[in-house]
């Protein structure tokens, strides 16, 4: 039931879900991950970054809550160290994911690895998997390294994979 409330958006009720089934099974790293990942589209930071904290204690190496966690650090600006080594620990085990490459190089981008970052958010792209926010994270690599016309690319992939996408229409005006 808290998957199903995820997948509509309806974090609050989801959270409620996740919070009661934790209580039957505490040592369930997946409803821990799922409590971080809707708190924090709640903006609920401090139980999110406990219940990745409480998955990681549970298993250091799933690879999904690293990755979660370190995307949250890197939107926030956050423990940058922390996140990238988390992330590197995600593609380490998982090379091929989308999601975890764009992680790890929007966090290179944040600490100002533009080249390094362009790599894995190429690599992301590559995998046929990536989103309309990784072609966003490319293009702005892409702008930041002075390649006005791959940034561009980027951007309009992004928007018609996503049109309302407003960030990136946003810098396209830029």
């Amino acid at each position: 039931k808290g998957l199903a409330l995820q997948n509509k958006s309806n974090f609050e009720e989801a959270l409620e879900i996740f919070r009661s089934a934790i209580g039957l099974n505490e040592n369930n790293i997946y409803l821990w991950v799922n409590l971080g990942l809707c708190a924090n589209r709640l903006g609920k930071m401090e139980l999110s970054d406990s219940a990745y904290e409480k998955a990681l204690e549970i298993d250091p190496k799933m690879p999904l809550a690293l990755n979660n966690y370190a995307y949250s650090l890197v939107e926030r600006n956050l423990e940058l160290q922390k996140a990238l080594k988390m992330s590197k620990s995600a593609i380490e085990m998982e090379p091929e994911n989308a999601s975890y490459l764009d992680t790890y190089g929007w966090i290179l981008f944040q600490l100002g690895n533009i080249e390094e970052a362009i790599v894995y958010l190429e690599k992301s792209v590559a995998t046929n998997q990536a989103s309309a926010i990784v072609f966003e994270h490319l293009g702005d690599a892409y702008a930041a390294s002075g390649n006005k016309t791959k940034a561009k690319e980027a951007y309009m992939k992004a928007l018609e994979m996503d049109p309302k996408l407003t960030s990136t229409k946003e810098r396209l005006e830029k």
